[in-house]
C-alpha cells in the first residue's frame, strides 16, 4: 500500500504537472492562433501591395514607351525646325540684299530729287501729291515743266546724252533680258536635275533596301531587315530608318541593339551598298573587334563572297580574320618611331593539301 500510495501520490503530480502544461501550452495556442490571423493579415496586405506594383510597374513600363516614342517625335520635329531655320536664314539674306538695293534707290531718288528740283527729302514728303488730283494734272505738269525750263539755260548736250542714254538702255535692257532667259534655263535645270536625282534616289534606296535584306539574313543566320525613309514627301533631305529583327527578338531599332548586333547591322549594310554599287578596294579597319566566334566567321564568309570584285585591305587583330585572309601585312616598331611592314602571301590552301597529302602518304605517317 504505501508503494502504491507513492505511486498515487508521483501518478498526481505527474497528472498536476501535465495540466499546468496543458494550460500553458492552450496558452501558447491562443498566442499563435492570433500571430496567424495577423500574419494572414499581413499577408493579404502584401498581395494586395504586390498587386499595386505589378499595375504600377505596367503604367511605368508604358510611360517609358511614350516617353521614347515622344523623343523620336521631338528628335524630329528638331530637324525639322533646323530646315525651317535654314529656309528663314536664306530669307533674311535675300531680303537684306533687297534691303540694300532699296536703300540703293532711295539714295539715287533723293540725289535727283536734289539735283533736278532742289528740294531735301523732307520737303518732298511734305510736298506729297493728294489722292485727289484734278483731271488737268498733265497739263498742269507740263506747264510746270516749260516755267522750269523757262527760268534756266538750255542744256544742249542733253540730246545727244539722251540718245547715249537710251542706247545703254537698250543694251542694259538686251542684256536683262538674257540674263532672265539663262535664269530661267537654269531653274529648267535644277528642276530637271532634281527629278532625275530622285528617281535614281529612289532606285538605288529600293536596290539597297533589298541587298540589305538579303546580307542581314545571310550575316544572322536569318532575321529580318528594313530600310525606310523618315521624309517620304522631300527626298533629298530624307534620313533613313533602319530597323531590324535578330533571330529569336523582336523588331528594334538600330540604337536599341547591342555593341555587336548593331555592328553587325552596319556591316550588312555596308556589303548591301557594295552589292549595288561594288567597289574595287573597301578598307575595314576594325569592323570585326566587337564580334564574337561565330559573326567573325560569318563576316568572313560575306568578304570571302565579295573577293570576286572588290579587294579588301582588313586592318584586324581578330586570328579568325588573320587566318582567312591570303595575303598579310604585318605592322611592327621594333624601334620607337621606325614602323616596319612585313609582308606573307599564303599558299594556296587546296593547292597545299594536294601538293603535301600524297607525299605523306608515301613516306608513311610519320612525315604526315
Amino acid at each position: 500500500m504505501r508503494r502504491a500510495e507513492e505511486r498515487l501520490s508521483k501518478n498526481e503530480s505527474a497528472r498536476d504537472s501535465r495540466e499546468k502544461r496543458l494550460a500553458g501550452l492552450n496558452g501558447e495556442r491562443a498566442t499563435w492562433a492570433e500571430k496567424i490571423n495577423v500574419s494572414e493579415i499581413e499577408k493579404a496586405g502584401a498581395l494586395a501591395k504586390a498587386a499595386e506594383l505589378v499595375v504600377e510597374l505596367d503604367a511605368t513600363q508604358l510611360e517609358r514607351k511614350e516617353g521614347l516614342e515622344e523623343s523620336f517625335r521631338l528628335a524630329e520635329e528638331a530637324k525639322s525646325l533646323e530646315r525651317s531655320l535654314q529656309q528663314l536664314g536664306t530669307i533674311a539674306n535675300r531680303l537684306e540684299v533687297e534691303r540694300a538695293r532699296c536703300d540703293a534707290k532711295r539714295a539715287a531718288s533723293v540725289q535727283r530729287l536734289v539735283e533736278e528740283y532742289g528740294i531735301g527729302e523732307d520737303e518732298a514728303v511734305a510736298l506729297q501729291l493728294p489722292d485727289n488730283l484734278p483731271e488737268d494734272a498733265s497739263q498742269i505738269v507740263g506747264r510746270l515743266r516749260r516755267d522750269m525750263k523757262a527760268l534756266g539755260e538750255v542744256n544742249l548736250g542733253s540730246i545727244e546724252a539722251f540718245e547715249r542714254l537710251t542706247q545703254r538702255f537698250s543694251e542694259l535692257d538686251a542684256q536683262r533680258h538674257d540674263v532672265r532667259a539663262s535664269m530661267e534655263e537654269i531653274h529648267q535645270a535644277v528642276k530637271e536635275l532634281d527629278r532625275l536625282t530622285r528617281d535614281r534616289f529612289l532606285g538605288t534606296f529600293e536596290q539597297v533596301r533589298e541587298a540589305f535584306k538579303i546580307t542581314f539574313s545571310e550575316l544572322f543566320g536569318g532575321g529580318e531587315a528594313e530600310l525606310s525613309l523618315t521624309d517620304t514627301e522631300h527626298l533629298l533631305s530624307s534620313g533613313v530608318n533602319v530597323e531590324v529583327t535578330i533571330p529569336g527578338k523582336k523588331r528594334q531599332r538600330l540604337e536599341l541593339l547591342s555593341g555587336g548586333e548593331r555592328s553587325m547591322s552596319a556591316v550588312a549594310f555596308l556589303f548591301a551598298l557594295l552589292r549595288v554599287k561594288p567597289s574595287p578596294l573597301v578598307v575595314l579597319d576594325e569592323v570585326d573587334a566587337p564580334l564574337d566566334g561565330r559573326n567573325v566567321e560569318r563576316y568572313v564568309d560575306v568578304l570571302k563572297s565579295f573577293g570576286g570584285n572588290t579587294q579588301f585591305l582588313v586592318i584586324t587583330h581578330n586570328p579568325v580574320t588573320i587566318e582567312a585572309a591570303p595575303i598579310w601585312f604585318g605592322v611592327t616598331m621594333q624601334e620607337p618611331g621606325c614602323t616596319t611592314v612585313i609582308p606573307c602571301r599564303l599558299p594556296d590552301r587546296d593547292a597545299l593539301i594536294d601538293s603535301v597529302v600524297p607525299d605523306a602518304m608515301l613516306q608513311g605517317p610519320s612525315k604526315v
